[in-house]
C-alpha cells in the first residue's frame, strides 16, 4: 500500500461490515467518532507525520464532512502535511446538507457508490465495499426478507405492503422487519415486525431465508448492500431497481436478480444461486477497495 489509511466515520454498526478490513490493520485505522469529540480522539490517535515510510490518507464519511465542514479537512492538512484526503459518500448525494460545488477543490478524491450521482455530480463510481463475514443462522427460515425503513416520506411503506400481500396471497414466508413506521399503520399481520433489526441480526436473517427483497428509495438507481448482501451469502435478490443488468460495476451478478413486475412468477426461490462467492468476497473487500483508490491517487 501507498499510505497509513485513517478511515474516519460516524458511530453506527453496521459500517463496521463495510469496513472491517480496517479494524486490527497494522497499516490502516477505523476512528468511529462521536460528533463532539473530534479534535480529542484525533490527538489521542498520536500518529506521526510518517509511519513506516509512508504518508496517511484519510477518507472522510459523508456525514462527518456534513457535521464538520472544511474545518475538519483544514485541521488535517495543517498537522499532516502532504496527507491524501478522500470523501467517501454512502448516501445519495442530495441527501447530505452541504455544497457540492467545491468538494474536488478539498479532496483529493470523492467517491459515491450511487452511478447516477457519479453521473450527475461528475464524481467517481466504485463497488460498494463490504467485508464479508460468517454468521449463525437464524432460527426460523423464510423464503423473502426485508428490512429497511417504513418512513412514507420516501415513499417505501406502500411499495413493501403490496409485495407483502402478493407473497403471502401465493403462500409465501415473509419476513419482514419496518422501521420508523407511525403507529396508526402498524397493522398484525404475520412475519411482519416494526422496530429496529441490528445489522448482526440483519445478517442472520440474511443467512436464512432463499431471497432478499430490496426495495430502494426514490432517486436511486444503483445497487444497494442488499445486493452485495445477496451476492457473497448466494441468495436471490428481489428488487424495483431496473438497471442492475446495465450497470458498470454488478452487471455481471444479474443472473439471480429479479426485478419487481405484474404477475411474476416467483418460484426462483427454489432454484440455487450459483454466484462465485469467494470471487465476489475478494471484489467487494476493503483491500479492493484500496486497491481502487491507489490506482486514481
Amino acid at each position: 500500500m501507498k499510505y497509513n489509511y485513517v478511515l474516519i466515520e460516524e458511530n453506527q454498526e453496521y459500517l463496521r461490515y463495510f469496513f472491517g478490513g480496517f479494524i486490527n490493520h497494522t497499516e490502516r485505522q477505523f476512528l468511529q467518532m462521536k460528533n463532539e469529540s473530534f479534535v480529542v480522539d484525533v490527538r489521542d490517535l498520536n500518529i506521526k507525520k510518517k509511519r513506516n515510510g509512508k504518508l496517511y490518507c484519510f477518507i472522510i464519511g459523508g456525514r462527518i464532512y456534513e457535521y464538520y465542514g472544511n474545518y475538519l479537512i483544514s485541521y488535517l492538512r495543517a498537522h499532516y502535511p502532504n496527507c491524501k484526503i478522500i470523501l467517501e459518500l454512502i448516501d445519495l448525494v442530495k441527501r447530505y446538507e452541504f455544497e457540492t460545488g467545491n468538494l474536488k477543490k478539498w479532496f483529493d478524491l470523492v467517491i459515491v457508490f450511487e452511478e447516477g450521482d457519479a453521473k450527475t455530480y461528475n464524481l467517481r463510481y466504485f463497488p460498494m465495499t463490504y467485508e464479508y463475514s460468517s454468521v449463525k443462522p437464524y432460527n426460523m427460515k423464510s423464503d423473502f426478507f426485508f428490512v429497511g425503513g417504513g418512513n412514507q416520506q420516501k415513499g417505501r411503506f406502500q411499495e413493501v405492503m403490496k409485495l407483502y400481500r402478493i407473497l403471502t396471497e401465493k403462500g409465501y414466508e415473509c419476513d419482514f422487519w419496518l422501521a420508523d413506521v407511525p403507529k396508526e399503520l402498524q397493522d398484525a399481520l404475520s412475519g411482519v415486525h416494526y422496530g429496529y433489526l441490528p445489522f448482526s441480526d440483519v445478517l442472520s436473517h440474511i443467512e436464512s431465508t432463499k431471497c432478499i427483497v430490496e426495495i430502494v428509495q426514490k432517486g436511486m438507481s444503483s445497487a444497494t448492500i442488499r445486493l452485495i448482501n445477496s451476492i457473497l451469502y448466494g441468495k436471490h435478490l428481489l428488487t424495483n431497481v431496473k438497471t442492475i443488468e446495465n450497470d458498470e460495476v454488478y452487471g455481471k451478478y444479474s443472473e439471480h436478480v429479479h426485478v419487481i413486475s405484474n404477475d411474476m412468477d416467483f418460484s426462483f426461490i427454489n432454484e440455487k444461486t450459483t454466484y462465485d462467492v469467494l470471487k465476489a468476497r475478494m471484489l467487494f473487500s476493503n483491500d479492493s477497495f484500496i486497491n481502487n483508490i491507489e490506482k486514481i491517487i
